[in-house]
């Protein structure tokens, strides 16, 4: 086998390295090369410290690059989010909105309030106030059992409206977060190395 005569980039040294070699040592002043070939088969030495340094220099940009990206995907899902719940009417957002109970409860009981003056002065508006009382009571009560299935069909309008997107959105997400975590895993064993 043909060996490739080549000069040490540490000492000037020359070196001689059969073709099928990736790395080196120098005879003289004991460096370690790594040694890259080219197309036509010349081969050229590098110190792989140098070499080395200049990988965990690019990796961590790659790696600052990459976080600023994720950063970037996550803010515009949770302003893409944000714009999925303003379409949910306002009245509609909370979990439990009693504020409507406590106004029919507060109708009804004046509603009951006026009943009892009315019969006692034997009005005959008494029973009209109770069954307004009555009324408001199941008004209210109806409205809050209402609130869960218009809050789902409006979230679900919405979600048709963003879904495609936010899925998306999701995916890229995903696969930025899987690139960073080889890039940390790479950058690991890189350090492990040296």
């Amino acid at each position: 086998m043909p060996i490739e005569f080549m000069q040490c980039p540490q000492c000037g040294s020359p070196l001689e390295i059969e073709p099928t070699a990736r790395s080196a040592t120098c005879p003289y002043c004991g460096s370690r090369l790594r040694v890259a070939w080219d197309a036509w088969g010349r081969g050229s030495a590098v110190l792989a410290d140098i070499g080395d340094d200049t990988d965990l220099l690019a990796r961590g940009m790659a790696i600052s690059h990459v976080e600023q990206r994720l950063q970037e995907q996550l803010r515009a899902r949770e302003e893409l989010d944000q714009r999925r719940w303003s379409e949910v009417p306002a009245t509609l957002r909370g979990k439990g909105d009693w504020s409507m109970i406590v106004v029919g409860l507060f109708f009804a009981l004046l509603s009951a309030t006026l009943a009892a003056v009315a019969w006692l002065f034997d009005s005959s508006l008494d029973v009209f106030f109770l069954a307004a009382a009555g009324a408001i009571m199941l008004w209210a009560i109806s409205y809050q059992d209402q609130r869960p299935q218009a809050r789902e069909k409006a979230l679900n309008a919405a979600s048709d409206k963003y879904g495609p997107a936010l899925a998306q959105l999701d995916e890229k997400i995903g696969s930025t977060q899987k690139r960073l975590a080889e890039l940390k895993a790479d950058m690991d064993r890189l350090a492990r190395e040296l």
